[in-house]
């Protein structure tokens, strides 16, 4: 996020260091070019934050033969030994607030409902701790029938939207309106992301 460039590189300028910030643009193969260049240049470290937690391998590979350390910042860079560091939020902590603003707003804990909800997951390793944060408060009300899931689509692997893309959000939400709203309310969307929360709110109106 900007505010994560913005205190980052604060930090890193006060501790003597000259910051370069680069941006992969929603695209995995961007930002690994970007990274190899940067590697190319002789930085003396890296902090990455991958678009694709699958897709760093091999620049992440070529810094450690440069002996450059790696950060892997906000989402794990997977497939990998290579990584130094791994810094991250509480990922489940987040999945549970998030769905606890469903609990509490809909009242389900004090027996209101029952309600209809579908869940837009994302699609990377930091979309399964959301996920299952999420799951840990709302597996209770899904199991007494508080919440119910019309589309019957509950498991991450039905329910990830492909690179957090909302349209692709927002055209599996067409679907599922189209196909099993047509006489039912649907009170609560579960999404993990402003990306795909967007893509469900178009769909929704």
């Amino acid at each position: 996020t900007q505010k994560d460039q913005e205190y980052l590189t604060k930090y890193l300028t006060e501790m003597g260091y000259e910051v370069n910030v680069q941006f992969g643009k929603g695209d995995a193969n961007i930002q690994a070019s970007s990274i190899e260049n940067m590697i190319t240049s002789g930085v003396a470290g890296l902090i990455i934050s991958p678009f694709d937690s699958s897709s760093m391998t091999k620049v992440i590979e070529l810094a450690h033969e440069n002996n450059i350390p790696v950060i892997s910042y906000d989402s794990l860079c997977l497939n990998t030994e290579y990584i130094d560091y791994y810094s991250a939020d509480d990922l489940e902590g987040i999945g549970a607030c998030q769905a606890q603003y469903i609990v509490d707003h809909l009242g389900v804990a004090e027996g209101k409902g029952p309600f209809n909800i579908e869940i837009v997951a994302g699609a990377d390793n930091n979309a399964t701790y959301f996920y299952k944060g999420a799951m840990d408060v709302l597996s209770p009300y899904l199991d007494d029938g508080s919440l119910v899931v019309p589309s019957g689509q509950i498991e991450f692997a039905v329910c990830g939207t492909p690179e957090w893309d909302g349209s692709k959000a927002q055209s599996r939400m067409d679907s599922i309106l189209s196909t099993y709203y047509t006489d039912r309310r649907l009170d609560a969307v579960l999404t993990q992301n402003d990306g795909i929360a967007l893509g469900a709110i178009s769909s929704l109106k």
